[in-house]
Formats: C-alpha cells, structure tokens, sequence
C-alpha cells in the first residue's frame, strides 16, 4: 500500500504530503485497478526493508518493487518478516532518517 501512496503523491495527489517513506517488506498491487500507479517511477526518497527469508512476502515481490522507485535505499536482512533491529540495520535508519532531520532543522 505504501509504494502506490508514494506513486499517488509523485503524481499530485493533494490527499498526500510527505517528504520520504520507509516500505518494510513492500509489494507490488496486483489489482487492476492499481495499475496506471506503476506507469511513472517513484522519485521520492526511499528505503526499502525486507528479509531473504520472509515467507509472507517473499524477497523477489520487495525487490520487483525497487524497480519502480529512482534510486531507493535498501536494507536487506538474512531473517523472515521483521523489522530488524540490529546494530547495521539501525545504523542505515538513522542515516536515512537523520538527512531529514537535518533539512528541516536548516529551513526553521
């Protein structure tokens, strides 16, 4: 659901207004419906979160969705449907989290 929000936003939702999202074992929709949300790639800053061995939402649906975003982010993990939460895993988040950060402490 998260990819398709970011694909509404991209292309002016006005319902939508964020700066980044985090997709933790994101997937593609299969519905029909939702096709046409996959036609413009995702130019939002991204990080993507998913495990080798997720038996929920296997690895190769995360990965089939990077294919959609411009230059996303990946955290990859040898575990299954978590987040993980491990020292190299944190260190990623915070990067990511803290460029935000940083860009609205400059603007206030």
């Amino acid at each position: 659901m998260v990819g398709f929000i970011c694909s509404l936003q991209c292309q002016g939702d006005a319902r939508f207004n964020f700066d980044f999202a985090i997709l933790v074992a994101g997937f593609k929709s299969v519905n029909s419906f939702h096709k046409s949300l996959y036609e413009r790639p995702v130019t939002m800053p991204t990080l993507h979160v998913f495990g080798d061995t997720d038996n929920v939402i296997p690895k190769e649906m995360s990965e089939d969705l990077l294919t959609y975003f411009v230059d996303p982010q990946t955290v990859k993990h040898p575990g299954g449907h978590f987040v993980p939460a491990s020292s190299p895993q944190k260190k990623v988040y915070i990067e990511f989290l803290n460029t935000f950060v940083q860009k609205k402490v400059a603007e206030s």
